[in-house]
């Protein structure tokens, strides 16, 4: 007698949530960009246009909308009528937004510092002691990464500058693929929780001396190490 096999079901992958309630193509990009930023989608990745309509459930024009605005962020490529393709990391790019990072990073830590009354830094010493929990897990990477920005964002409120730290997430996305290269490095996480320390440190004590040398010294650990990098990881770039 015959048997007959039966393969079991494939998996099936849940669609990415979308607020079917707010408009569409803005949700697709930010998720298309989270891929790209985080190196889920490596440079001159692939991209067709139909396959991510499938994934989301949604028709082609939201995606070309949300690929349109990929492109003017200069995370994709494309080549009208041949393909699509993540962008590689322009290090003429990561260099602009370093300088122009250090030029207001330096200006709001100040800013802070100088504030009167004193501001409340419990909310950045907060960010810092749960990064100290998460620096030697090599599996919370994304976590660490995500306090680091949360830890600058609040700077930026407390300075009351808020839409301008948004501004600079905005262009910082070559910047945060090269911190991402460099991240799973331990050295690297506890150079940012020392210097983060150092920061909070400097702005309590209201020195503005000590101030701008915390903060000078946090943002140029990437910088000092791009070159590096670059020949590490030549596909990336």
């Amino acid at each position: 007698m015959t048997t007959t096999t039966v393969d079991a079901p494939r998996p099936v992958t849940p669609r990415p949530l979308l607020d079917r309630r707010l408009a569409i193509a803005p949700q697709i990009h930010q998720i298309l960009r989270d891929r790209i930023v985080s190196l889920d989608w490596a440079p001159r990745r692939q991209i067709v246009r139909g396959e991510i309509a499938d994934e989301f459930g949604v028709s082609q024009t939201p995606v070309r909308e949300a690929l349109l605005k990929l492109e003017a962020d200069g995370l994709i490529l494309v080549w009208p009528q041949s393909r699509t393709e993540v962008a590689p990391i322009d290090v003429t790019r990561v260099r602009e937004v370093m300088f122009l990072r250090r030029a207001l990073e330096i200006e709001v830590a100040l800013t802070v510092a100088m504030r009167q009354p004193k501001v409340d830094l419990a909310a950045a010493q907060a960010i810092v002691d749960d990064q100290r929990r998460l620096a030697d897990d090599d599996a919370a990477m994304a976590r660490f990464m995500a306090l680091d920005r949360a830890f600058h964002q609040t700077l930026f409120d407390l300075a009351g500058q808020a839409a301008l730290h948004a501004l600079l997430v905005e262009r910082s996305a070559d910047l945060d693929r090269v911190r991402r290269l460099h991240l799973p490095l331990r050295g690297k996480r506890l150079a940012i929780l020392a210097d983060h320390q150092a920061i909070v440190d400097a702005i309590a004590a209201d020195e503005p001396l000590a101030v701008m040398a915390a903060v000078r010294q946090h943002l140029s650990g990437t910088a000092g190490t791009l070159d590096e990098l670059v020949a590490r990881h030549p596909s990336f770039f």
